[in-house]
């Protein structure tokens, strides 16, 4: 039997899932898919040295590419995606065999029941594998095989872990799945209820795709915990702080750092405001700042008052101000240092990624609503399109039952006082009750 596998190259979940399965299965041919077009992800085709593979040239293969694969192989294995809609006809023509290892969510043929489907769906878990055969357990074979793995990989770190004492916990996040899949949300849940004192580690592929408002739910209650310990703050007072909608505690995603001195630098502005008052001098009505360079400012007591309350944000304002090492200023100083071609790739990524969204992003944070939030599912979504048609409008209210036209509310009739009261009552006729004499 010649057997043909379909491998990513990039250090991902799938990349690797992809080598163990070509190292294990030894294909006599292998169809890389070069993923840095559609992901950025960095490859590393090395890792299929010695076999008989071919690296795609654009991203997802093409027609030619997928003809010169399928030839003389019988059996086609791929996981999660076959990564062209014609592959499966064009095996079964030439009488090739192909496997899938689906992921539920991302299964296309759940919502496209046209598309072709293979000859047996190798299932990692038992997660919904009763729907699947429900829908196509008449057309090709379903079976739970979870992916292989090879437990020596995991050696060093698992001796490395047992051979010291430490109170750390680690958690992949990676990208974020289907109803919490990966058990980000649930690990954020679990700080609410953990007394225990221990630091959390959360790594991720990319920006981390948390729910910011759980994190700082749990952060609030933690700090409020050690607060009470130390008999602080009392049970009402804790009380009263978590019953708002707005408990005054927030969580900043930024740049990570490591070195203690940064720590050490950020720690003292979570300490204190930016104002210390140990620079502060009064003589004589006039108030003298003294900076970190040793320059003294000096204000009357009403300009500096002025000044002061710049920082102060009027009713439903909104300000963020970031000071230290979040500042304009030390930011642009560590871009300038960030000189590696890794870092800059990093960063670029970054800002690409969240400038199309910051609107949405601007939104939340004023609000507390994600805009691009599905209220039905509460999936992630994204804009499509943007119709300015008026027919095409009409036509899409009329399908969704949404009247083209509503009447404005009625303007609502002042009215005068002495028609809003019927009588002003008197106070002079005024006889206590018995109870009150």
């Amino acid at each position: 039997m010649r057997l043909g596998i379909i491998a990513r190259s990039d250090n991902t979940g799938l990349g690797n899932q992809t080598r163990e399965l070509v190292n294990m299965l030894n294909p006599d041919k292998i169809l890389l898919i070069n993923s840095a077009p559609f992901n950025k992800n960095k490859q590393h085709p090395e890792w299929y040295e010695g076999y008989n593979f071919y690296s795609t040239k654009g991203g997802m293969p093409t027609t030619k590419e997928i003809i010169w694969f399928l030839k003389d192989v019988d059996v086609v294995i791929s996981c999660e995606t076959f990564y062209h809609l014609d592959l499966v006809d064009l095996a079964r023509q030439q009488g090739t065999k192909t496997i899938l290892q689906y992921n539920y969510e991302l299964f296309g043929n759940l919502t496209n029941p046209n598309w072709s489907l293979p000859d047996v769906l190798l299932s990692p878990s038992l997660w919904n594998i009763d729907i699947v055969k429900e829908k196509f357990g008449s057309a090709c074979d379903v079976i739970h095989l979870p992916p292989p793995t090879n437990e020596s990989l995991f050696n060093k770190a698992k001796d490395n872990n047992l051979s010291k004492d430490h109170n750390r916990i680690l958690h992949i996040a990676g990208k974020k799945a289907a109803k919490d899949r990966n058990g980000t949300e649930t690990v954020l849940q679990m700080l609410k209820y953990s007394k225990a004192n221990y630091e959390l580690v959360i790594t991720t592929q990319k920006f981390p795709e948390l729910n910011l408002k759980a994190l700082t739910e749990a952060f609030a209650e933690r700090v409020l915990v050690q607060l009470h310990k130390r008999e602080l703050i009392t049970d009402d007072i804790v009380a009263q702080i978590l019953s708002q909608d707005h408990s005054g505690f927030g969580v900043w995603m930024g740049d990570p750092f490591h070195d203690k001195e940064s720590e050490q630098f950020v720690a003292r502005y979570i300490e204190r405001g930016p104002l210390a008052l140990d620079k502060l001098s009064i003589q004589d009505d006039i108030v003298t700042y003294t900076t970190k360079d040793q320059v003294a400012h000096e204000f009357d007591a009403l300009e500096f008052l002025a000044t002061l309350s710049c920082h102060i944000p009027k009713p439903y304002e909104s300000i963020t101000r970031y000071y230290g090492r979040y500042s304009c200023r030390r930011r642009g100083e560590r871009a300038k240092l960030a000189t590696t071609d890794e870092a800059e790739i990093t960063e670029s990524d970054y800002r690409r990624e969240f400038a199309q969204s910051s609107w949405a992003a601007c939104v939340k944070r004023i609000y507390e609503i994600d805009p691009l939030e599905c209220p039905k599912c509460k999936a992630q979504m994204r804009i499509v399109a943007f119709i300015q048609d008026e027919h095409s409008i009409k036509d899409i209210m009329q399908s969704q039952g949404i009247p083209d036209f509503q009447a404005p509310p009625p303007i609502p009739r002042f009215i005068e006082t002495s028609e809003a009261i019927d009588e002003i009552p008197s106070y002079d006729e005024f006889q206590p009750f018995p109870d009150d004499c």
